[in-house]
């Protein structure tokens, strides 16, 4: 029904109208990685590298031109963007990221900012909480004994009842997380992939829930992507902020700060709080013109 009515309202020339009242707003899409296992997985954290060549195929012929962000950002200072001017930001720095994204904008000739996460790019071990949490998703129903594990885990736990591959994701990940070096916590989730019968090594090898390597992050400006920091570990949830942070940021001389917050950013905005437009798998072409054009942020500001 959703997607009904935005085709209605883009045959009406609603989206035309939005375009032209928002231009002197700026667009910011959010896209984080490229799944590269089977299936689809993740939603808003990983796209199918299909659906990612289909956006930059859209932005190469639609009239949203893409600007770096620092343009960006000096343009709402000085009031010289061009007409819907949009920027293409990309989160973590995953592989996938590397593989599909980097190439796909790279032949089009459109910049972006990649906001990496450190510590991964220098370790080279798959981001533990999220295949702990993969592998737990596609595990086949059976009961399993947790003591393979090795202490602490003990007893058994029956994957098909309600919450328990949840409860047991968390289990895994807090001990690792509290208890364990990187290498162990590595070896606690192969360990756990032998016990649910998922293949560890085939996802390791693949690098699905690995980052870019430092090398590969150093190279990404020579192709158009220009590396910007994104915390060392990322421990804050997403979406998670504080204006207590502004003054810091401003001391170190961070320049501009997106956020995980729907819009668009308008003149005079608050640098180190600049919403976006999340982009997802699950999101249709007509749902992303619509936002893109600003019919959505139009109808979200009319909203009592």
């Amino acid at each position: 029904m959703k997607r009904a009515l935005l085709r209605l309202a883009k045959a009406c020339g609603l989206f035309a109208l939005s375009r032209w009242l928002t231009r002197r707003d700026l667009r910011i899409l959010c896209y984080h990685g490229i799944w590269l296992g089977p299936g689809q997985f993740g939603d808003f954290l990983y796209m199918s590298a299909d659906k990612f060549r289909e956006r930059v195929r859209f932005l190469e012929q639609a009239p949203y031109p893409v600007v770096t962000l620092d343009a960006a950002v000096a343009g709402l200072a000085d009031g010289s963007l061009p007409d819907a001017a949009t920027v293409i930001t990309i989160d973590d720095g995953w592989y996938g990221t590397q593989a599909h994204m980097v190439p796909a904008l790279a032949k089009a000739g459109l910049p972006a900012t990649l906001y990496s996460t450190t510590y991964y790019a220098e370790t080279q071990q798959p981001v533990f909480h999220m295949i702990v949490r993969y592998m737990l998703s596609v595990a086949p129903a059976a009961e399993v004994d947790l003591s393979a594990l090795g202490p602490p885990f003990a007893g058994t736990v029956d994957l098909a009842a309600p919450g328990a591959r949840g409860g047991l994701g968390a289990q895994v990940i807090g001990h690792g997380e509290r208890e364990l070096d990187r290498a162990g916590r590595t070896d606690l989730a192969r360990r756990l992939g032998e016990l649910i019968g998922v293949d560890f090594a085939t996802l390791d090898a693949g690098r699905v829930f690995h980052m870019m390597t430092l090398d590969e992050l150093r190279a990404a400006p020579g192709q158009g992507i220009d590396v910007q920091l994104h915390t060392h570990r990322h421990h804050f949830p997403s979406g998670e902020s504080t204006p207590a942070a502004f003054d810091t940021l401003r001391d170190l001389g961070i320049a501009s700060v997106t956020t995980t917050e729907q819009g668009l950013v308008r003149a005079g905005a608050n640098v180190y709080a600049l919403p976006r437009l999340l982009d997802g798998e699950s999101v249709d072409l007509v749902e992303f013109e619509a936002e893109l054009s600003g019919f959505g942020d139009l109808v979200r500001r009319l909203r009592p």
